[in-house]
């Protein structure tokens, strides 16, 4: 029997194309959560009503709070396009929106990396997302499926 390499080749890379995407991270950010989060993964979907506030807990059933990333941030902008499906600018206006009509805040910003890693340590039930190269030591990485 004589194994053709370049079929062999080409079914690996369609095999692996075949694959959903799991990852710890998104291409361009890391979603971390609280120690004792009960969550090991998410659905892009769950995680996006997460942090648009339209779930108010964990899978599990615990309270969770979602922090952002300021809006200058390039990790912020990534992280809408990745999750929400959307450019920044459509989540402040659906934020502008609820806030106007006295339906909704936002979640807390916080303007480093450093910053989010504290607060989503500090806070049981906090999930939030930083840059890949982060050192998420102390915190849980999620991973986005």
């Amino acid at each position: 029997m004589r194994i053709n390499f370049r079929r062999l080749i080409v079914l690996a890379i369609l095999g692996l194309a075949a694959v959903p995407h799991l990852s710890w991270a998104g291409d361009d950010y890391l979603v971390i959560a609280h120690s004792s989060s009960g969550a090991d993964a998410l659905a892009s979907q769950a995680l996006s009503d997460i942090f648009l506030k339209k779930t108010k807990t964990w899978p599990d059933g615990a309270s969770v709070t979602p922090v952002d990333q300021v809006s200058r941030s390039p990790v912020r902008g990534k992280f809408s396009l990745a999750i929400h499906k959307k450019p920044l600018g459509a989540i402040k206006a659906y934020w502008n929106k609820l806030i106007f009509s006295g339906k909704g805040t936002p979640p807390q910003e916080l303007g480093t990396d450093a910053e989010i890693i504290a607060f989503v340590m500090a806070t049981p039930g906090a999930i939030g997302y930083v840059d890949p190269s982060t050192n998420t030591s102390g915190v849980k990485v999620i991973v986005v499926h």
